[in-house]
């Protein structure tokens, strides 16, 4: 189920003429969940439930509110949790029914680097002085690591007969050093082991200095490698225009997006084996098109804005 914040921005992207399968791709959601939201604006002219005649309601307004308030005071509540509350002579599912339709899902926390007042306010700060700012220009860059077999553990089995999958218990794993512009640079360079300075010197001179020009400006997060003497004396020397960048903000950097793709379309991979998992991964960072870059980078006007909306605390990004 969307929120209305995501039923905004998807109905946003429509209105400026991306494609069903596009949206789905930037919003992480299905190509059905995009089209029955667009179809409902188009039809509607809004994404809100049109009432309509059917069964009488089995709780009042009352009562939906009991089960919201309950949520509300504790978001750790389980469904069954609610269901046993002596507050309320409602069956599970039609609780279950009431909080899908006020947008509730029972899921796993998103976890976010902590952010103190202070960050926040520096967030704040950035945000406000980068509203109108050009990310045409801009080169952003991340690293991230994926383990094979991490993140796809689920399949579809008849009853009584599930599906068995040998693991070990240190997977292998394999690191990814990125980056991406809006012009259509996308660049995945795949390493081992433990990155230093040295070693991200080597990849910026391998991958960025290649593509770099005085007409862009280079992103990096705040990182102790990043950071570095040495990293800094590099840039300087081939004149690298940095991008000033505030801490602790993944959710600000549109390459964790691009993670995030080639995550998903790992765990979807047929017969991954220790011998061609980087070859896998190099597959999926290869399959990644052009417009999923375009739209990550488009939405940092968006991004900017609900920083400051939220007064630099975190977005859903």
């Amino acid at each position: 189920m969307l929120s209305d914040s995501q039923k905004a921005i998807l109905i946003a992207m429509h209105k400026k003429g991306l494609s069903n399968i596009e949206i789905s791709k930037f919003m992480t959601v299905s190509t059905n969940t995009v089209s029955f939201w667009v179809n409902r604006f188009i039809a509607n002219g809004s994404t809100t439930n049109i009432k309509k005649s059917g069964r009488k309601r089995k709780t009042t307004k009352e009562q939906d509110k009991l089960i919201i308030d309950d949520i509300k005071s504790n978001e750790r509540l389980a469904l069954n949790d609610i269901t046993k509350s002596n507050k309320h002579d409602i069956s599970k599912s039609t609780i279950y029914r009431r909080l899908k339709e006020n947008d509730f899902i029972y899921g796993n926390y998103s976890k976010k680097p902590y952010l103190s007042d202070k960050y926040k306010l520096i967030r704040l700060n950035w945000a406000k002085s980068h509203t109108d700012y050009d990310w045409t220009k801009v080169i952003f860059s991340d690293e991230m690591s994926i383990w094979k077999d991490r993140d796809s553990n689920k399949c579809w089995y008849l009853k009584g007969n599930q599906k068995i999958k040998e693991v070990i218990r240190h997977t292998i794993k394999v690191h990814i050093w990125g980056c991406i512009t809006l012009g259509g640079i996308e660049i995945c360079h795949l390493f081992e082991g433990i990155l230093n300075s040295d070693r991200y010197i080597n990849f910026l001179y391998e991958n960025l200095i290649p593509i770099y020009t005085d007409t862009f400006i280079f992103q990096q997060d705040n990182s102790s490698v990043h950071k570095s003497k040495k990293t800094k004396l590099f840039l300087k020397q081939f004149n690298v225009q940095l991008l000033d960048f505030p801490p602790n903000s993944p959710d600000l950097n549109p390459i964790e997006n691009l993670w995030h793709l080639i995550k998903h379309y790992m765990s979807k991979m047929k017969d991954v084996t220790n011998d061609n998992f980087k070859d896998k991964v190099k597959e999926c960072c290869n399959n990644i098109d052009y417009s999923s870059i375009y739209n990550i980078i488009s939405s940092m006007h968006v991004r900017v804005q609900k920083i400051i909306e939220n007064n630099g605390d975190h977005i859903n990004y």
